[in-house]
C-alpha cells in the first residue's frame, strides 16, 4: 500500500522559469491544469492537494476539502504565479 506523502512549498520559491509545481511533481515539465489547490500550513508554507483545469472546479473541491479537514486552502494560478483565491473553515466543536 502506497502512502502519501506531501509537499510543502515555501512561499518566497523563485518565481522565475518553470512553475513551482512543474519543477517539483513534474521534473519541470509542462502542466496542463491552469490551478493548483494548496493547503496552507502556516504564513509561509502550504501542501499541495490537486491540479484542476479551472476556478470553479477548484472552489468545488475546496468547499469538499473543507467538509473533511477545516482549514484555510488557496488556489494557486500557474498563468500568473499569484494566489488568487482564499477559502477558510473552522472546525465545529460538539
Amino acid at each position: 500500500m502506497l502512502k502519501a506523502r506531501a509537499v510543502i512549498i515555501p512561499l518566497n520559491f523563485p518565481s522565475e522559469g518553470p512553475s513551482v509545481w512543474a519543477v517539483l511533481l513534474h521534473g519541470g515539465a509542462t502542466v496542463e491544469s491552469l490551478f493548483d489547490i494548496l493547503q496552507k500550513i502556516d504564513d509561509l508554507d502550504f501542501r499541495w492537494i490537486q491540479a484542476v483545469d479551472n476556478l470553479q472546479t477548484a472552489k468545488a473541491r475546496i468547499i469538499e476539502l473543507q467538509a473533511r479537514t477545516p482549514g484555510e486552502y488557496v488556489v494557486f494560478d500557474e498563468r500568473t504565479q499569484q494566489i488568487i483565491a482564499e477559502l477558510t473553515s473552522h472546525a465545529t466543536g460538539a
